[in-house]
């Protein structure tokens, strides 16, 4: 079973972002924006979103030990994609008793941070 996750900011998910948000149409200038004009608002605002973004996501697909992960997270950081990553594992959710949380009587799993 696959159990470790790297989670963080990635390039492309704030592209992805970016890409939705800025209209094709200008609407000050009542006119369809070039593609350059469209590629260059969206880049800015990629790169603003890169900077400011605090959300984590899952950027890794899944692993079965760590330090896959953290091979992962060296060639990722070190090309400039991803900001921010932290290996996370799929872990029971516990309550304030240590006790396992049912939900529909299955045990609710979660990431949680991996120490180690």
């Amino acid at each position: 079973m696959s159990a470790f996750c790297v989670f963080g900011v990635s390039r492309s998910d704030c592209m992805r972002i970016a890409e939705k948000k800025i209209k094709r149409y200008d609407d000050e200038k009542k006119r369809n924006l070039t593609m350059e004009e469209w590629r260059a608002a969206v880049d800015a605002l990629a790169q603003d979103l890169f900077a400011t973004t605090t959300r984590h996501r899952q950027v890794s697909p899944a692993f079965d030990a760590p330090q896959f992960a953290r091979d992962w997270v060296a060639v990722a950081v070190r090309s400039d994609q991803v900001k921010g990553a932290d290996i996370r594992v799929r872990d029971v959710v516990l309550d304030g008793e240590g006790k396992p949380v049912k939900r529909n009587g299955k045990i609710l799993m979660t990431w949680q941070h991996f120490k180690g």
